[in-house]
């Protein structure tokens, strides 16, 4: 009994940690758009795409996780489109 409510424990902890590791921060968002010079339309449209960052952040977090533990080739990182979703930058390179 006490075996599995460790067992539990650890799995909560684990969660907690992942989850408090993949969080985007304000801190993160301003950082993105000074280094890439991002400026938006509107308050609402950098809303949208602060959300968009951090999704994208959260992806790139949890492939790097498994880049870390040899389950895949490759680690993935932040560039300009960081922001973008996958029809936004497919538009930006085909128009």
């Amino acid at each position: 009994m006490k075996f599995q409510l460790f067992k539990v424990l650890l799995i909560i902890a684990s969660v907690f940690a992942f989850t408090y590791a993949t969080s985007c921060t304000d801190d993160d968002w301003m950082s993105f758009k000074e280094k890439y010079k991002k400026t938006y339309k509107s308050p609402e449209d950098e809303s949208n795409h602060q959300k968009t960052f951090c999704e994208n952040i959260k992806t790139i977090d949890e492939h790097n996780e498994l880049y870390e533990r040899g389950a895949t080739t490759y680690a993935l990182g932040v560039s300009q489109f960081a922001d973008m979703t996958s029809e936004e930058v497919s538009s930006f390179f085909n128009g």
